[in-house]
């Protein structure tokens, strides 16, 4: 019976190991010496079959080189090496390397295809490096990146049941070895990009509130390695000997930062994980210097005005404004709380962070949208197309800040706003405001980015190209013009709300929370209105 429920094959020393063993301590000594062989030897041949979880209920995963003085008195504590904390040769990385040991380098050339192009978080040079001699027990870390990205660069299955089983197989591996990784204290720059590409997948695939926990243990991860500040912060290791490290941390903080925002976006008074960025905070550097492997400039990220030259990649543009969402997030946050004291200064706070995003909007090469009166349904090419994903994603986060600020004073009604204080001029101007900018988004620069959205997914050769960050600002788009369809039958409304549709149907095809949005916007009824007959306008 102990054979069976330890999993061990019945095996018994040809000795006489009666009476006479225990008045002969030599015999005794070979049997325990014969049994510890045989265990060891039972231990390896089961252990390829053994799943991430079984082993771990047997083996604490524990990292001893962990300097425990990080935390417990930091004055004693020594910066590490980059490399003295990466995960070893660990049981629960087998099954990583399984799932990606035939095809890996086809993953890696996916990736830098498709995600890359709206999250150039890594570096095409050193990773080109660190995968030249990648096998398992020599690049473990690298081997969990790899599978990561499997993650986010397979996309959406068919209904085939043996698909689905794969997908939940790599995604489960996945969790459980950042799991084990970041408990056991195996800390590296690629263990923080591991939980990144997770969050990815788990945002794009609506799958909460894991997304939300996981970006939460990237963000906790890099801050105590000191990544969010340089120079307010105890370092955990030493500063990088290159300047590519260097901006490949940078770039790592900030696509953590990004998600955190995104994914807190869409929830009223949602804790964030990320702090805010610091007044001497830099900016990426150029998209085509990073993905060249050249050594490119920072711009500031507090600077006099936002711009769109050359100095500017899409990326960088994409952390300003999601710097901007951080701020409307703020904003909100404090309106919430203290609603009736301040009005004038809370108002005048308003104001500002709409002219900043309007002009963060005109940096992105969208000046003319705000103002044209031809629908972006029938023009011919975007004035942001060559900017590519990274220009799309940094033009949603931006509309997402935009439309959170603008509902927030689209409607002064005392029955809405609970308030009891006496009223103000400027709060009528706000409202103004906010209609305004409401209606031009909704009809359209939103439905110009579904419509882009659209054309890349046609060509995508069935592949993730699409970022799912674009998903949030397109839902509130619809909602906004199924109101104004409602209320006054306008007819480009109509136009803007089924090209928004199909943007969502467009992400739906490589992710599925673009199909959750779809549901909500079915069960508010807003599907409805895209196949009613065109009315007049009022």
């Amino acid at each position: 019976m102990s054979c069976i429920r330890l999993r061990k094959s019945c095996e018994y020393y040809p000795g006489d190991v009666g009476a006479d063993a225990a008045a002969n301590p030599t015999g005794l000594t070979e049997r325990l010496r014969y049994l510890e062989r045989l265990l060891h030897v039972n231990g390896d041949e089961s252990r390829q079959d053994v799943s991430p979880g079984e082993e771990g209920r047997h083996q604490p995963v524990v990292n001893g080189d962990f300097p425990t003085s990080y935390f417990l008195d930091p004055e004693y504590f020594s910066l590490l090496r980059l490399d003295a904390l990466s995960t070893p040769d660990q049981p629960f990385m087998r099954a990583a390397w399984r799932l990606v040991e035939s095809d890996w380098k086809t993953i890696y050339e996916t990736y830098l295809e498709t995600v890359q192009h709206w999250l150039p978080m890594l570096s095409r040079k050193r990773l080109h490096s660190d995968l030249l001699t990648l096998a398992i027990g020599k690049k473990p870390a690298d081997t969990l990146l790899i599978l990561c990205m499997k993650l986010c660069t397979q996309g959406i299955r068919s209904d085939d049941s043996s698909e689905e089983q794969q997908d939940d197989e790599v995604y489960n591996t996945a969790k459980q070895c950042c799991f084990y990784a970041e408990s056991g204290g195996f800390v590296s720059l690629r263990l923080v990009q591991s939980l990144v590409l997770l969050a990815v997948y788990e945002l794009g695939h609506a799958i909460y509130p894991a997304a939300y926990l996981t970006i939460g243990r990237a963000s906790r991860l890099a801050g105590m390695m000191g990544q969010h500040s340089r120079k307010n912060t105890r370092q955990l290791f030493i500063d990088p000997d290159t300047w590519t490290l260097r901006e490949e941390q940078r770039r790592t903080w900030w696509a953590i930062f990004i998600l955190d925002r995104a994914i807190s976006a869409g929830t009223e008074g949602l804790t964030v994980s990320a702090p805010s960025p610091g007044s001497h905070d830099l900016l990426p550097c150029t998209d085509a210097e990073w993905n060249q492997g050249s050594i490119g400039s920072n711009e500031p990220l507090l600077a006099e005005s936002f711009h769109a030259g050359t100095s500017l990649g899409p990326f960088a543009q994409t952390c300003q404004a999601a710097h901007m969402l951080d701020k409307v997030l703020t904003h909100l946050d404090r309106c919430r709380v203290d609603n009736d004291k301040n009005v004038a200064e809370t108002l005048e706070e308003a104001m500002y962070l709409h002219k900043a995003l309007l002009a963060l909007d005109a940096s992105l090469n969208l000046p003319g949208m705000l103002s044209t009166h031809s629908y972006p349904w029938t023009d011919g090419a975007s004035p942001f197309q060559d900017g590519g994903d990274g220009t799309q994603c940094a033009m949603a986060l931006c509309c997402s800040a935009r439309i959170l600020l603008y509902s927030e004073y689209g409607c002064n009604e005392p029955e809405a706003r609970t308030t009891t204080r006496e009223r103000v001029a400027m709060e009528t101007e706000a409202q103004r405001v906010a209609y305004r900018e409401i209606e031009k988004m909704a009809a359209m620069t939103i439905p110009k980015m579904a419509k882009l959205t659209v054309q890349a997914s046609n060509g995508a050769a069935a592949k993730p190209s699409t970022s799912p960050l674009l998903a949030h600002c397109m839902y509130h788009g619809a909602t906004e013009c199924a109101w104004f369809i409602k209320e006054n039958h306008e007819r480009n409304m109509y136009a803007a709300l089924r090209q928004i549709v199909r943007g969502l149907k467009a992400v739906q095809s490589e992710w599925r929370v673009g199909g959750e949005y779809l549901s909500l916007l079915e069960k508010g009824e807003v599907l409805e209105l895209v196949d009613e007959v065109k009315a007049s306008t009022v």
